[in-house]
């Protein structure tokens, strides 16, 4: 398994293009109250902070996108930063041919599934 790293950033972060046909997304947003900013005068207000953990040293994680201006290619991005294709199709073949016994983990792709589409929609601005 990779070594996952968590970066505390003073502002939101969202997500950059990095190389062709790929995208860095900062995933898994945790607020943190009362955050000390490294390097701040001592004197200094705590502020509110933002940790993303990801694979990256900056908190990030590199996913697949073939258009980062496209809802859908960032949505998939998204997807696929959890459930391989096949992972995607297996849980679909559970929920169409015994969906008893399988309840939670149709309940739980869906609900990532909306979750990436409200992340990707404001990434891109789009809501």
């Amino acid at each position: 398994m990779n070594e996952m790293n968590s970066v505390v950033y003073p502002s939101k972060m969202t997500f950059f293009p990095f190389g062709e046909g790929h995208i860095v997304g900062f995933l898994g947003e945790t607020v943190v109250d009362n955050w000390n900013q490294p390097g701040a005068p001592e004197d200094a207000e705590p502020i509110t902070g933002f940790q993303y953990t990801g694979p990256r040293e900056d908190g990030g994680t590199l996913m697949p996108c073939d258009d980062p201006k496209d809802y859908g290619s960032v949505v998939n991005a998204i997807i696929r930063s959890k459930y391989s294709l096949s992972e995607e199709l297996a849980i679909q073949r559970h929920y169409i041919n015994s969906f008893e016994g399988h309840e939670q983990e149709w309940a739980d792709y869906n609900d990532f599934c909306e979750a990436a589409k409200v992340l990707a929609k404001s990434w891109l601005s789009l809501s």
